[in-house]
């Protein structure tokens, strides 16, 4: 008898303000009566009334980086490549990057013997990061760093946030607002690749990479045009990381950030 009673008040308890799985801002009462639901009449009448469990994924222990100038503590740490793409493939890849790269970076498509160019480097041993670090430190980019072209609220928001968050770093937004927007983009991409770097075991990085992957998906989904980066499942972006070499998922990274403070820099 005390059993149907239950499932009647809450029943009528759901209908009346349903409880969604991915609502952060669940009251305190209802996560109550959830754990009582549970408890006299098993999980199954748990997710009906209140929907599945959403499941929480816990950032690793974020790795620190040197913060000296002298310091290749990062750079010293040569890191074996375990995964080979067929030159074909790898080709392929490296040409959409590449292109890639020139709109995110430099706000326009690269020329074919721009492209070529970088190609060839690659070919001969550059990595992806190599290239990323290249563009935003050569003169064109310079110069754009050199624009009144403060970033904007939004783009600074998500500076602060994602630094706070996947980089244990403290930067004050306001601060932030006063710096070139093309500055910002570039700072904070490097120092996520640094976090990468620093990462001592790989499980820890491929938990990273998915969180960031997934919550990017999530929370910038407008800021993508792919598949792939619109998926917001942890196990997707994990298995993925697992799947392709590292200068891979750095690239990812990179692309990631840039097309989300570029679209953000749109927002007033």
């Amino acid at each position: 008898m005390n059993k149907i009673i239950l499932l009647i008040a809450f029943s009528l308890l759901a209908m009346s303000a349903p409880i969604f799985a991915a609502d952060k801002n669940i009251p305190t009462w209802k996560i109550k009566a959830r754990v009582l639901v549970e408890k006299y009449l098993g999980d199954e009448w748990g997710v009906k009334l209140f929907g599945e469990k959403e499941i929480v994924y816990e950032l690793p222990a974020i790795p620190q980086v040197d913060n000296d100038a002298k310091s290749t503590d990062v750079y010293d740490k040569k890191y074996v490549e375990k995964i080979k793409l067929k030159d074909d493939m790898k080709l392929k890849l490296n040409i959409a990057y590449v292109s890639e790269l020139y709109e995110v970076i430099k706000e326009r498509k690269g020329a074919g013997s721009e492209v070529s160019n970088w190609i060839n480097v690659m070919d001969q041993g550059g990595s992806r990061e190599g290239v990323y670090r290249a563009l935003v430190l050569d003169r064109d980019y310079q110069g754009m760093e050199n624009y009144d072209r403060p970033i904007s609220t939004a783009g600074a928001e998500f500076a602060h946030n994602f630094s706070k968050r996947f980089a244990e770093m403290e930067i004050n937004k306001e601060t932030l607002e006063q710096v070139n927007f093309y500055s910002v983009k570039r700072l904070v991409t490097e120092k996520a690749l640094e976090i990468i770097d620093a990462f001592e075991k790989e499980e820890d990085l491929f938990q990273w990479y998915a969180i960031m992957s997934m919550e990017f998906a999530r929370d910038y989904k407008y800021a993508f045009q792919n598949e792939v980066r619109q998926n917001a499942e942890f196990d997707y972006h994990t298995n993925w990381a697992g799947q392709v070499p590292r200068q891979h998922l750095k690239s990812e990274v990179i692309v990631k950030l840039h097309r989300i403070f570029n679209t953000l820099q749109k927002v007033e």
